[in-house]
């Protein structure tokens, strides 16, 4: 009977403690259930969308510089040598003077590297592009980006995608930091296995059907190769164009006195006789009867 009762006893006292593990437990799960995921070492990317306005016409200018790709972008360690060339590169072209494009090009969009009176924020991001990519980082790594700063204003930035997660060279600060700890709301950015398709960054944009298989590697941008097909088909069409007689140049003055010279060593009985008359204005050719 007293080993029943002993039994009852240590069965309560374990269904207590069972229920105040269970209690401790809740608000445990509740808290985590608050707490947000860390972010991702990359920017989460979205479907394709058209390239921005002004890197286009800068691949039709420069194609070497928007062709390539790769379908196995590389897996880049962030060692110490390449730490100090993004901190280099980075404090290097920020120094360079910074002037807006309407102000430099009399153009409201115009990408292109930077020269003696600087550039805006897209031509810095294409300077320390070129930079890297000449102390031995790959091209694919390297992206051109698009994002809003906290105003509103637009901003162009580099992301460099390493194992330790997305870095963003900024031209407005000389710290290299983590895309999840800059205050952009990032729009769009490069491929990494086509440097001329980029892709949306921005959670609004959602891709409604399956996307095509991208370009072979090597093949150039689709839009390149629409340019290259007006060009033909304008050539073509010139081609077939009747020619304009070609105009003679006109003489220049000093030409003058030699072509009536020759023209007036024999002249005949009913032509006219050249003189030339000076005046403060210059000499000017006349015929007298």
């Amino acid at each position: 009977m007293y080993s029943l009762c002993l039994f009852r006893r240590l069965a309560a006292l374990a269904f207590a403690l069972a229920l105040a593990a269970c209690a401790s437990i809740v608000p445990d799960v509740e808290t985590a259930a608050r707490t947000p995921a860390p972010p991702a070492l990359s920017i989460p990317a979205g479907p394709r969308i058209v390239p921005p306005v002004g890197y286009i016409d800068y691949c039709l200018r420069h194609a070497e510089d928007c062709g390539g790709g790769t379908d196995r972008p590389a897996a880049i360690d962030l060692t110490p040598a390449r730490w100090f060339s993004l901190l280099s590169v980075n404090d290097a072209v920020n120094r360079l003077p910074q002037i807006a494009d309407i102000v430099h090009y009399r153009r409201r969009e115009y990408w292109t590297l930077p020269d003696a009176r600087g550039g805006d924020c897209e031509d810095l991001v294409l300077l320390k592009r070129k930079l890297l990519v000449q102390r031995g980082w790959p091209m694919d790594a390297l992206l051109l980006a698009t994002a809003l700063d906290p105003s509103g204003e637009g901003h162009a930035l580099l992301i460099v995608a390493t194992r330790k997660g997305d870095l963003v060279l900024d031209s407005r600060s000389a710290k290299i930091l983590p895309w999840s700890a800059t205050p952009y709301r990032w729009k769009a950015r490069q491929s990494r296995e086509r440097p001329y398709v980029w892709v949306a960054l921005d959670r609004a944009t959602s891709s409604p059907a399956p996307e095509p298989a991208l370009p072979p590697v090597g093949a150039p941008a689709p839009f390149l190769a629409a340019a290259e097909r007006v060009r033909l088909r304008n050539a073509a069409v010139t081609s077939m164009m009747p020619q304009a007689p070609a105009r003679q140049a006109p003489l220049r003055q000093a030409e003058v006195p030699l072509v009536l010279a020759s023209e007036t060593r024999t002249p005949p009985a009913s032509s006219p006789s050249v003189t030339a008359s000076d005046s403060s204005a210059g000499t000017w050719w006349t015929s007298s009867p």
